[in-house]
């Protein structure tokens, strides 16, 4: 049961993202979150991490990388279109927040630990994503110590998402 619930009817989404760009130029096009519209549908996408083999990837899903920039927003593509299995098959680091906007009382996590292999050397990579729960929502973040300066008790309790799931 890979689902965090939080107890409120109403439900707000928010992605936020400040980008250091280790794939692609700093421009406003490469900037997070992404938002991509197609016929698979709507998608917002924000992503820690970098994809080394998004354009091998890209051709074995068959999503055209010509406008493609960035890696994650070609891991934002590939999401949409073909769903999770993505998340199986990249090498390098991923932490995921995304909204499929017909689904617009949600929001999926992922928090990837990838094997990348070099010379037959296997090498574990990740990038952090920490969550907390609160009266008013769950909070996602990639730094500890933002969660832990919003926090309004001692009740909250900072954690670590667990790795290759998505909730």
């Amino acid at each position: 049961d890979n689902v965090l619930v939080h107890a409120k009817p109403k439900h707000n989404v928010f992605i936020g993202h400040t980008r250091w760009a280790t794939y692609g130029t700093h421009t406003e096009g490469n900037a997070h979150p992404f938002m991509i519209e197609n016929e698979h549908g709507k998608m917002v996408l924000a992503h820690n991490g970098t994809i080394s083999n998004i354009w091998a990837l890209c051709y074995d899903h068959k999503v055209p990388s010509a406008s493609i920039n960035v890696d994650s927003l070609g891991l934002a593509h590939i999401l949409n279109k073909d769903g999770f299995e993505v998340l199986n098959q990249y090498k390098g680091y991923a932490a995921l927040l995304f909204q499929k906007l017909d689904e617009p009382d949600s929001l999926y996590a992922y928090h990837g630990a990838s094997q990348l292999k070099e010379n037959e050397d296997c090498e574990w990579e990740e990038r952090p994503l920490f969550y907390m729960q609160t009266a008013e929502g769950i909070y996602f973040s990639s730094m500890e110590e933002s969660l832990n300066a919003i926090k309004d008790s001692g009740d909250q309790v900072v954690k670590t998402l667990p790795h290759n799931v998505v909730y």
